[in-house]
């Protein structure tokens, strides 16, 4: 058997042998018992070459060691940069970048020349009431000269004809006194103007004739009232027929008061009398004319 054997070269440790695989040991592979390894013997001398054998078949490739550890030999120095390689393909177009930031305002340009005037738009609906205060009020404008005269207008239709009428009548006889409840009985007719107005001398009534509104304006001297009664001030009235009484009184017993009436007249006729209004006996100043009355009216 041939067990000619030289040094592993992967682990440089065992040997191998050239009838089994190159190397069968414990760090590879072991070898199979079919292959012996002797002890080595003296080193013969080398004999001469012998006839070059027939090339054997090639062996099976045996399976791939383990790698080996990492040299830490130093880096070798860069190679050469190598000549550029061709131009690639076009890549696909990317994203929209983000929008920049707003450049500075350029400076104003010229004004133009002015352009031909366009025809006029047709004119916008009106906009809606501003909700703005009202402004102040502005200064009077001076005044305008003064226009022509305006041509006279037609004569107006000719109102009713107005006509003011009325008694007055008087107290001028030696009367001393006006008993309580008891008419003033006026002996004198200064002015009759009315025809719808009459007095009655003897019992001191006056009769109102015709619808209307009257007005009646009295006064009277009086000189203090009897103890007779519980009155304390003299108080005449306007007593009417249909038309209510019209009181007056004076806080100062001898002296001249007055009093008056407004008679609205609805139905024909109307009469009344100034009476004395209280329980006592009124004396009257001596006087020439110690009582007046005057009625009133306005007719169309």
């Amino acid at each position: 058997m041939y067990n000619d054997y030289h040094k592993c070269s992967k682990c440089h440790q065992c040997h191998s042998c050239h009838q089994c695989n190159p190397c069968q040991c414990q760090k590879c592979n072991p070898c199979p018992p079919i292959c012996l390894i002797l002890p080595h013997g003296a080193t013969s001398a080398t004999g001469s070459t012998g006839i070059t054998g027939a090339t054997g078949t090639t062996g099976a490739t045996g399976a791939t060691g383990a790698t080996g550890a990492t040299g830490a030999g130093a880096t070798g120095a860069t190679g050469a940069t190598g000549a550029t390689g061709a131009t690639g393909a076009t890549g696909a177009t990317g994203a929209t970048g983000a929008t920049g930031v707003t450049g500075a305002t350029g400076a104003t340009g010229d004004t133009g020349a002015a352009g031909l005037a366009g025809a006029t738009g047709a004119t916008g609906a009106t906009g809606a009431t501003g909700a703005g205060a009202t402004g102040a009020t502005g200064a009077t404008g001076a005044t305008g000269a003064t226009g022509d005269t305006g041509a006279t207008g037609a004569t107006g239709a000719t109102g009713a004809a107005v006509a003011l009428g009325g008694l007055q009548i008087q107290l001028v006889g030696e009367v001393g006194s006006i008993a309580p409840g008891a008419p003033v009985i006026f002996d004198a007719i200064v002015n009759d103007l009315s025809t719808v107005i009459a007095y009655d001398i003897a019992t001191g009534t006056v009769t109102i004739s015709a619808t209307g509104v009257y007005y009646v304006n009295w006064w009277l001297a009086a000189d203090g009232i009897a103890g007779d009664g519980t009155a304390t001030v003299p108080t005449f009235a306007i007593a009417t027929s249909t038309a209510g009484t019209f009181l007056s009184s004076s806080p100062i017993g001898s002296g001249q008061f007055s009093g008056n009436a407004l008679i609205f007249v609805a139905a024909v006729p109307v009469t009344f009398q100034l009476v004395s209004a209280i329980d006592s006996t009124t004396f009257l100043g001596v006087l020439p004319v110690r009582a007046d009355l005057t009625i009133l009216n306005v007719s169309v």
